[in-house]
């Protein structure tokens, strides 16, 4: 008996589908009408002769046959659109859509001037921020690069620095006024916290002082978000001292709404990644994006995290070249 034979476009549905599990989302992401979704994901049913979908009250389940199918078809169909658009394109054109994930604060403080920055080097690209403080999966959610923070879990990744950020202690003018100034360490400990509880809520800090010493403090979080914008915004309201990204905090320091709480001591540095896909040949939007990040990005200043003056002026790029 022969092979079943599925089209391309009904592969690209099943993914689609597969991945926003919902028959309506799905519709919207590829400009199809919801019916025809439906149908030809049952055509593709009948011709594989198993299920890959379940119609569940909340959306779709994938099954187990269908996740199968989605590991093997996801990557290599994708690579199979991006030739077909090369062939179209040429292999300079930048143009397209480009998908990127990005951490939700992260993206707030950087994310417009990137993107404007960005496309002047490359305006006719489409670019699909994504924010969200979990890393994405690239491959089964379709994106071309996502943006990092921290340690890196996944291994079929290629990531490339870009820079780093510091943990900084702030708190308030007022809220130092009323309370008193830490003058070390272990005096935190007689302080109200804002916490950050977005990766779980924290009870104790590891602060790293200017001749390499590490001390280790128990701190009260009198309340708790997970939000780090809120974090800021109750510091300066003065409810506690807040440990923050210092690309976080470095506005309201500048505007003297916040001020370093032991500013010979901070919470330890992370590494910015632009990470993408090393098994998957990028199409040159998503090559010319990842070499601007690299060419723009640098470390933090004394405050925080920035881009380079110029990139808001930045010309073409050379032709980005090949990668890993």
């Amino acid at each position: 008996m022969a092979a079943p034979r599925s089209s391309l476009d009904d592969l690209e549905i099943f993914i689609v589908a597969a991945r926003e599990k919902n028959l309506g989302l799905a519709a919207r992401a590829l400009g199809l009408p919801k019916s025809t979704v439906s149908r030809r994901l049952s055509i593709l049913e009948t011709e594989l002769g198993v299920r890959l979908l379940e119609r569940i009250p909340t959306g779709l389940r994938v099954t187990d046959s269908g996740e199968r199918l989605r590991e093997r078809v996801d990557a290599a169909l994708h690579d199979v659109r991006d030739a077909e658009r090369e062939i179209v394109e040429g292999n300079a054109a930048l143009r397209g859509q480009l998908r990127v994930s990005a951490p939700y604060d992260f993206a707030i403080a950087h994310g417009v001037p990137l993107v404007q920055a960005f496309q002047r080097v490359a305006p006719e690209v489409d670019v699909r921020l994504f924010l969200t403080d979990r890393q994405v999966d690239l491959a089964v959610e379709g994106f071309d690069v996502a943006i990092r923070i921290g340690a890196l879990k996944d291994t079929s990744i290629v990531a490339r620095p870009i820079g780093k950020i510091r943990g900084e202690l702030v708190a308030s003018p007022s809220y130092l006024r009323a309370q008193g100034t830490p003058a070390r360490p272990a005096d935190l400990g007689l302080h109200a916290f804002v916490v950050f509880d977005g990766l779980g809520r924290p009870t104790s800090l590891r602060l790293h002082g200017p001749r390499g010493e590490v001390a280790d403090v128990v701190v009260r979080g009198l309340f708790s978000v997970n939000s780090l914008a809120m974090v800021r915004e109750a510091a300066i309201a003065g409810m506690g001292i807040a440990r923050a990204p210092s690309y976080v905090v470095a506005a309201a320091q500048t505007a003297r709404l916040l001020v370093r709480v032991l500013p010979e001591w901070n919470t330890g540095e992370r590494t910015i990644h632009v990470a993408y896909l090393g098994r998957r040949k990028l199409p040159a939007r998503a090559r010319v994006f990842v070499d601007f990040l690299t060419a723009y990005a640098v470390d933090h200043s004394e405050h925080a995290f920035h881009f380079r003056n110029d990139a808001s002026h930045a010309g073409p790029l050379p032709h980005a070249r090949a990668m890993p």
